[in-house]
């Protein structure tokens, strides 16, 4: 059989069972139990989510990076322990980040306070797969870019 004939009787093969499909998972349960899981996870996370997003909200990126660039120079990394920096190119970090930079964050006396909104919650510890809050996600990496953002043309103000 040739590629282009196996891979139509493929698509035909699948539009034919597709229906059969959806009525398996109806009948074994799988569709309510997936729906049960997700409304358990949302009422677990959601609200911890919600509670970020309010104490981000509260915050400006731009003030705290010229607040926090009055003692030290800080970025705020992706990840806990990251390396790569919202709003800034990989070419303006190689050199200017300095190691300590995800200690140093951590002990900051101004970031301190609210550093836990700045990155998702450990589900670890509770056994779950991640949970993907999109309005938390967007929120705290466009906060993330304007502080790195902000804080990098502080230290070098001829090269933006």
């Amino acid at each position: 059989m040739s590629d282009g004939l196996t891979t139509a009787a493929a698509v035909l093969l699948a539009a034919i069972l597709s229906p059969f499909v959806k009525v398996y998972d109806v009948l074994s349960g799988t569709e309510a139990a997936e729906k049960a899981e997700i409304e358990r996870r949302t009422a677990l996370f959601h609200p911890l989510y919600e509670s970020r997003i309010a104490e981000l909200k509260k915050r400006d990126p731009t003030q705290d990076a010229r607040h926090v660039f009055k003692k030290e120079i800080l970025f705020i990394p992706a990840e806990r322990e990251g390396t790569s920096y919202p709003g800034i190119t990989w070419q303006q970090t190689d050199y200017q980040i300095p190691s300590d930079n995800s200690d140093r964050l951590a002990e900051n006396p101004y970031i301190r306070p609210y550093m836990f909104a700045l990155y998702p919650v450990n589900e670890e510890p509770l056994g779950e797969k991640p949970y993907h809050h999109v309005k938390y996600t967007i929120l705290v990496t466009d906060y993330k870019s304007s502080f790195n953002r902000e804080m990098y043309k502080l230290v070098f103000p001829n090269t933006h």
